[in-house]
């Protein structure tokens, strides 16, 4: 089974690790996937006014404000390239230092898509509340 990362929302007033209701679960390989053009939204980590920038790969990061705006622009950015994906995909995920070789992992549109536009509607619902974007690393 694959490593996974949660998205979810908390009140800004109470962010917490451990509450995880409705959330949306990436594959890590497609996280580590995305990861260089994460890496270019400031970002906090694990507390609020923890700037850091890109996701907290073990830990916290939370989007609001501007983070939370550039998180969907690269989602959207995201969202327009894999609609041309075929059903079944392949992407390098990771290096294998042993063969030299990079791996490749196959990925479901479907449910890529799913998971993007999924976490594209949970931004939307921290914009228009009182709420902050907080994803949960492995």
């Amino acid at each position: 089974m694959s490593l996974i990362h949660d998205f979810f929302l908390c009140d800004k007033e109470h962010i917490d690790y451990r509450i995880n209701h409705g959330g949306i679960e990436m594959d890590d390989d497609l996280i580590r996937y995305l990861s260089d053009s994460l890496g270019w939204i400031d970002t906090e980590w694990n507390e609020l006014d923890n700037n850091k920038s890109g996701l907290n790969y073990h830990g916290m990061t939370i989007f609001r404000g501007e983070s939370l705006s550039e998180l969907v622009n690269i989602i959207k950015g995201w969202i327009e390239v894999f609609k041309n994906a075929p059903a079944r995909f392949l992407l390098t995920v990771d290096y294998d230092i042993d063969s030299g070789l990079y791996e490749k992992k196959e990925f479901d549109k479907v449910q890529v898509m799913a998971q993007m536009t999924g976490l594209l509607e949970m931004c939307g619902k921290a914009q228009v509340s009182n709420k902050v974007l907080v994803h949960a690393g492995i």
